[in-house]
């Protein structure tokens, strides 16, 4: 996927999740030259509809292949100590038993340990934490050099500045840190050093 599919798909995700309707649906997002394919799973036909709205109104996608499935919610409870719950992770609620009932992963109501986590909603980082994973990937680094980025990120926003020697460097980079989890979008100043044939750009 290229760099500018990439970004488009980033809007869309955060787009999905700054609906409320569809905010918290595991919906994923991928972009190839405008044509957005969006998978996962939902509750109803209106989540479904509105993920398609939300994708068909992001700069850039012409179509939309909308492969979401619709998964209705069921509520299915046990107690504990059955044969049931030998495998499958559970957080304790109130219920009606007469003892202690438990909600599958996942409930709606009652997130258990599979409830979605801040690494599946890029919302939920925090900018110094985009830094410090920008920070490690470009320190563990080795088919680049990177010593002349600069980096900062608002809003999860991520501004670089510097130079790097080639254009394939500067498209790896941008690879690099569009792949770091909550970064929302590149502002890229970064200046390419050699031309395609190796000889050094002349500034002006």
């Amino acid at each position: 996927m290229r760099v500018a599919d990439k970004l488009k798909a980033l809007r869309i995700k955060a787009n999905l999740i700054a609906d409320e309707k569809v905010g918290l649906m595991e919906i994923n997002a991928e972009v190839h030259d405008g044509l957005a394919i969006l998978t996962g799973e939902v509750e109803n036909e209106e989540q479904k509809r509105i993920a398609e709205e939300i994708a068909y109104q992001t700069d850039g996608i012409e179509e939309v292949r909308n492969e979401i499935k619709v998964v209705p919610v069921t509520r299915n409870w046990f107690i504990p100590g059955g044969p049931e719950d030998a495998h499958l992770g559970y957080g304790p609620v109130e219920g009606s038993f007469g003892e202690t009932a438990f909600s599958l992963s996942g409930s709606e109501e009652f997130p258990g340990p599979g409830a979605p986590t801040s690494e599946q909603f890029p919302g939920q980082f925090t900018d110094a934490e985009i830094d410090e994973e920008i920070h490690d990937r470009l320190a563990a680094e080795t088919d680049i050099d990177t010593s002349k980025i600069e980096y900062a990120t608002n809003n999860q926003i991520v501004r670089l500045s510097g130079s790097v020697r080639t254009q394939e460097d500067l498209n790896k980079l941008l690879d690099i840190i569009i792949n770091v989890r909550g970064v929302m979008g590149i502002d890229s100043d970064v200046v390419v050093e050699q031309d395609e044939v190796g000889t050094p750009i002349e500034e002006t």
